[in-house]
């Protein structure tokens, strides 16, 4: 279960650390390392990016428990990977229209929360593939290069004279 941000409170890395337990390993990159890594958490601390996209993709489900984030990089680049999101119901998300069945978003996600919804997903392998092929899905139809640069070349044409 990986983690990418800041290890500071608005990111929920304190939330999400509370969650561990022996049903899966959370890996934390991003920030400076706050601990001793163990059989149950890891931190991998600052990585060059391309550390991170390898992290990524050996990865099986990123979780991001923010605090008043809108859409951050770090989900776009789990979601590019095909990995399944947890993070929290962000305001910011209404306009990109999720399945919430196939993109969880918690509501004031807490311990507890987090962890039954992390060990309930790393045991359905079916939703795990389902959300995987959603994210994937989603970011190749709404963040690629082809679809930027389709939505402005409609926004310039639509500023035309």
């Amino acid at each position: 279960v990986l983690f990418v941000g800041r290890f500071v409170p608005k990111k929920g890395f304190d939330k999400l650390l509370a969650a561990q337990c022996d049903d899966y390993q959370l890996v934390f990159v991003g920030g400076d390392l706050p601990g001793e890594s163990n059989e149950k958490v890891v931190f991998l601390g600052k990585l060059p990016q391309l550390q991170v996209a390898e992290v990524y993709q050996a990865a099986d489900v990123f979780v991001l428990p923010s605090e008043a984030e809108g859409f951050p990089l770090s989900v776009q680049e789990a979601m590019a990977t095909g990995l399944p999101i947890i993070t929290s119901n962000d305001d910011g998300y209404r306009r990109y229209n999720f399945d919430t069945k196939l993109m969880y978003l918690l509501d004031n996600p807490v311990a507890d929360t987090l962890h039954s919804t992390i060990a309930a997903l790393v045991r359905d392998e079916a939703q795990m593939n389902a959300m995987s092929a959603y994210s994937r899905n989603y970011s190749e139809h709404n963040f690629s290069w082809k679809s930027f640069l389709s939505g402005l070349t409609s926004l310039y044409d639509s500023l035309a004279v």
